[in-house]
């Protein structure tokens, strides 16, 4: 290994997780009793609780660059009276809105049946269930091309479930009974996943690391990634609420479907790009959608390390370099996506020589990172 890591620690509570509990303590009165446990300093989750508080006030809301806060608080807004104005990253602006637009002239039909086109992102799924509390009638959600981060979805449901709302099932979608009601008591947050991947690849490439108060199971889609490292041939054994992982010299390749966890192609993909042998990872188009197109920013990333990748319509092939990467000093843009700060980092504890620009926007999701990084 070409440099020493290692982390001993927790980390932040899950954004994902998070930002739908708050979005849902929103529907409590003040003499509720809804308490969040765990919490996070990431960009989302202040512009998350900033925008709540907005709304409340009846401000408009500055959504940062965070696509889960416009699309959740567009229609918490929509529950409110008054007229709202949501404000954001040019990035932000330029992420896919036709199905939040959709959604809004549907709702503002009176539709009591309201149909989703979930193909570039379940957000809008989520968002109209996080906001269907105490509705005076029936709502019939009917999703299309929900395949796709189908994950993300399922963790809603398992969350307004927990928090007191009664679904039923129905074909290719959900049925919500009219005058559901937040059920008061305390939520905790676990850690995030996305996160820990990120800081357990870098232990994969370059060290060891004890993730405490790892969840024995979990809501989030990016809980997998221990199986993942696995199958790469990295140590990632779970024993009492901490995850050791444990580095190795040689990686092997892969094939993986990442339509339920977009969130690690980026990382999982520069682990490939170390590995001997070809690794094919597919099954999420939707990562061109992203805070950039995550398909073409990983692939540069990959040229960068000097392996051989071929861009596919929903992921990538990769011909490994076999833990050899190329040392030369070179440059890379992340284009505004932490995704790929992540994903550079481990490319870097691999004994590359990326100088990465702006590498601030980890911020989004992960403010701790850099500093974990660099020890």
């Amino acid at each position: 290994m070409k440099k020493k890591f290692f982390f001993k620690g927790t980390l932040p509570a899950s954004k994902s997780i998070l930002n739908r509990l708050l979005v849902i303590q929103s529907y409590c009165g003040p003499e509720d009793s809804f308490i969040i446990q765990g919490d996070s300093d990431c960009d989302d989750v202040v512009a998350m609780k900033n925008g709540i508080a907005a709304l409340m006030a009846g401000k408009d809301v500055d959504c940062g660059a965070a696509g889960t806060v416009i699309r959740f608080l567009t229609l918490r807004a929509a529950r409110l009276s008054g007229e709202f104005h949501f404000t954001g990253t040019k990035r932000l602006l330029e992420r896919p809105m036709e199905s939040l637009q959709d959604l809004s002239r549907q709702l503002k039909s009176g539709s009591h049946e309201i149909r989703i086109d979930c193909s570039k992102s379940s957000q809008f799924a989520s968002a109209v269930l996080l906001n269907a509390w105490d509705l005076p009638f029936e709502l019939r959600l009917k999703l299309e091309h929900l395949s796709l981060s189908e994950g993300y979805f399922e963790m809603t449901k398992a969350m307004v479930r927990m928090c007191g709302m009664e679904l039923l099932e129905e074909g290719n979608g959900v049925v919500i009974p009219s005058h559901q009601s937040v059920r008061a008591g305390e939520y905790r947050a676990e850690p995030d996943m996305s996160s820990a991947f990120a800081i357990a690849a870098l232990a994969a490439v370059a060290g060891a690391a004890e993730i405490n108060a790892f969840p024995m199971q979990s809501l989030q889609p990016d809980s997998v990634f221990p199986e993942f490292l696995r199958l790469l041939g990295v140590s990632a054994d779970l024993h009492n609420a901490t995850l050791m992982v444990e580095g190795r010299e040689k990686l092997h390749a892969v094939e993986r479907d990442f339509s339920r966890c977009p969130d690690m192609f980026p990382v999982a993909a520069v682990l490939c790009a170390l590995a001997q042998g070809t690794s094919k990872l597919y099954g999420a188009p939707h990562l061109a959608h992203k805070e950039s197109n995550r398909i073409q920013k990983t692939a540069e990333l990959i040229h960068k390390m000097g392996a051989h990748v071929h861009t596919l319509s929903d992921g990538l092939e990769i011909k490994g370099c076999g833990m050899k990467p190329s040392v030369d000093a070179c440059v890379f843009n992340p284009d505004e996506d932490h995704r790929l700060v992540m994903a550079a980092a481990v490319v870097n504890a691999a004994g590359c020589n990326l100088e990465i620009l702006h590498p601030e926007v980890v911020n989004k999701s992960f403010p701790e990172f850099l500093e974990i990084a660099s020890h």
